[in-house]
């Protein structure tokens, strides 16, 4: 499957495409017959995982269950001086059973419930995966006018811009924290104040692509608390701020 099939019907699962985005692609769906037969394999693997896991789960509960009526029986045998050499190996046998069913039915609860998460409220997997897929979607590259007689704020603002999208790890912490400190200088520098909307519009992406997502609402909150129309990131600000809402529920 292509990448960018992936992403879009990632999205469109996930409930995460804006209103046109998701007309545009149930146009699609209509029209290419590959990108619907991705969808619907997508789908069906999501609903088999799903049914696969709940069955998994009943199975493991029925048998926690018996394990406790066991050691039940167990501790009351205990109690009454009734217990022979047998019954100790017994006990022990079944304690071993309660502690491997016990870890076989935390192993699939928690699959279950991200997966509950997934169907309850459009969501998917984990939230690095969503962070990840969300990145990819929103980021693009900066156009900001930089030429000869350029400051050098923007010199620098342009070249941490391009910096988010190509760079990981330790370096994209660095350049985050460097836009953190652009932020911070906006009321002083002129450059930095020129571009405060571009400055958290990519801050608020670093963080994403860092899976720092508390991190990426507050920028996003802030800008758009500003209701500024001259912000030309505005509405994709507020799309993406409601996007990481829902993320918080993994």
């Amino acid at each position: 499957m292509e990448s960018s099939n992936f992403q879009r019907i990632e999205m469109f699962l996930c409930g995460l495409m804006a209103t046109e985005e998701s007309a545009a692609f149930k146009t699609d769906l209509k029209l290419d017959a590959g990108l619907r037969n991705q969808a619907q394999a997508m789908a069906m693997m999501i609903q088999q995982m799903q049914q696969q896991r709940m069955i998994e789960a009943q199975q493991v509960v029925q048998e926690v269950q018996q394990v406790a009526c066991e050691c039940q029986c167990a501790d009351a045998a205990c109690e009454t001086g009734e217990t022979t050499a047998d019954d100790l190996q017994k006990s022990a046998n079944t304690t071993k059973r309660w502690r491997n069913s016990l870890r076989r039915f935390m192993s699939i609860a928690a699959t279950v419930l991200v997966m509950l998460c997934v169907t309850a409220g459009g969501l998917q997997w984990y939230a690095t995966s969503r962070a990840n897929t969300l990145f990819a979607h929103y980021y693009e590259q900066a156009d900001l006018p930089v030429s000869r007689g350029s400051g050098d704020g923007t010199v620098v603002l342009s070249g941490l811009f391009d910096r988010i999208g190509s760079t990981s790890g330790d370096k994209l912490a660095m350049t985050v924290q460097q836009l953190e400190h652009a932020r911070s200088q906006a009321d002083t520098d002129y450059d930095y104040y020129n571009y405060l909307y571009d400055i958290e519009w990519y801050l608020a992406l670093g963080h994403i692509k860092l899976h720092q997502l508390d991190k990426a609402r507050d920028v996003l909150s802030i800008a758009i608390g500003r209701n500024d129309t001259d912000n030309r990131y505005l509405d994709r600000e507020r799309a993406l701020y409601g996007h990481i809402r829902h993320l918080h529920c993994l």
